[in-house]
């Protein structure tokens, strides 16, 4: 405080310390951001999933194809399938190369969990070594086991997937779906697809874009940072073959709703979501099968699988398949039945009238006709038919002929 004479003058000296949040390894929240990314690619894609239940390229990007790791709708695994023999640590199972040195020497595939959304899901959730007090949003996960290993690492646990995905499921769905137009639908799941490809070429690391908070290959989980999905990277954007099949899919869907939309008018689909088909399967919103034994609940959100073997051809979405709230384009074909002739002919006798002759032999007369008409049933002839002229009036009235001689007109 300054004083000259009566005034007084306060200075004020103000120091602004900057103070800066950071978030350390192990922290509370860890992966979480992926786990959102991730959950708003599987919400998006089963809402698709539940309007074109066949769509095989669809199905396959979420649950895994032949070939490599399929997973059921609870987590557990269907089909372990040809991942690197008995190389099954998780960095064997959560990095993918775009040419696989182990492909070559007969070894098998590598990074077949992160070759579909629940794998991808399962790389970048799973609690490894090191604790994480909240992993990808979700608290104590750690209890029911860890997962790690570069090469052969601790196996795979059944269980400990089960119940990862149930705390996945529950916080993916946390809030209640809307119910979008079909075209709504397919429109975020090309944005959410789109998202997870740009936060992956932002973290590109030695040529693999990796999924995950501060990460770095390999991605075995013996620490927070190695708790990720990689995926080597293609013509310089990263290969990620779940996602490719989610664009292929897309671009099927997406035409067959450009089809939709320029039906005419009198070919406007009914209110509200019809299944392809009059299946009603493909619409439950509930969990089924065997081994889930609880009371569905917020997190039953799944529909059914619609799996197909590679010999089997893929069954292409078509105009009837694609329903959705917009309706149904499905019809069924027109029957023809089969013509009775004691109900549709009327009976008529052999003495027609002339314009029933007429059509019958054209440009004859009515006593050519009926001759004609006897030697077509093999009847015998009324008259040694020569001409027109070479049968006389007379001759013809003395003729025994009876209407049960010639067929019907």
């Amino acid at each position: 405080v300054l004083e000259r004479g009566r005034t007084s003058i306060k200075v004020t000296l103000s120091i602004v310390i900057p103070v800066l949040h950071f978030t350390g390894v192990g922290t509370p929240y860890h992966n979480d951001e992926e786990r959102r990314l991730l959950c708003d690619v599987l919400t998006a894609a089963t809402g698709v999933l539940r309007n074109a239940t066949h769509n095989r390229q669809l199905t396959e990007a979420i649950y895994g194809a032949n070939g490599g790791t399929m997973f059921n709708r609870d987590g557990g695994i269907a089909q372990e399938g040809n991942c690197v023999g008995t190389l099954r640590g998780r960095s064997m199972l959560c990095v993918h190369h775009k040419n696989s040195a182990h492909i070559r020497f007969g070894v098998g595939n590598d990074g077949c969990f992160a070759k579909s959304l629940l794998g991808t899901f399962f790389c970048v959730c799973t609690p490894g070594d090191k604790d994480v007090e909240t992993l990808c949003g979700v608290k104590g996960l750690k209890s029911v086991g860890t997962w790690s290993g570069s090469f052969r690492g601790n196996g795979l646990n059944q269980n400990l997937f089960k119940d990862v995905w149930k705390g996945l499921n529950r916080s993916c769905y946390d809030k209640r779906e809307s119910e979008n137009d079909f075209r709504d639908q397919l429109k975020n799941l090309r944005t959410s697809v789109e998202t997870v490809k740009q936060k992956m070429m932002r973290s590109k690391r030695n040529g693999f874009a990796i999924l995950g908070e501060r990460t770095s290959i390999p991605c075995n989980g013996t620490t927070s940072e190695n708790i990720c999905a990689a995926y080597q990277a293609k013509d310089g954007e990263p290969y990620i073959p779940w996602v490719a099949k989610i664009e292929g899919a897309l671009e099927e869907l997406e035409e067959t709703a450009k089809s939709i939309n320029s039906a005419p008018a009198s070919e406007a689909p009914r209110k509200g979501a019809i299944v392809p088909n009059g299946e009603n399967e493909g619409a439950a919103l509930v969990l089924q099968g065997k081994g889930n034994e609880e009371a569905p609940g917020r997190d039953a959100r799944l529909p059914p699988i619609q799996r197909e073997s590679d010999n089997q051809t893929s069954e292409k979405t078509t105009k009837g398949e694609l329903t959705g709230n917009q309706g149904d384009y499905y019809t069924e074909p027109t029957k023809r039945t089969k013509r009775n002739p004691t109900t549709t002919q009327k009976r008529h006798s052999a003495s027609c009238i002339r314009p029933q002759r007429r059509r019958l032999f054209p440009k004859t007369s009515h006593v050519a006709t009926l001759d004609r008409l006897a030697q077509l049933t093999n009847k015998t002839s009324t008259t040694n038919f020569r001409g027109d002229d070479s049968l006389s009036p007379t001759s013809w009235a003395t003729q025994k002929h009876s209407s049960n001689n010639f067929p019907h007109c």
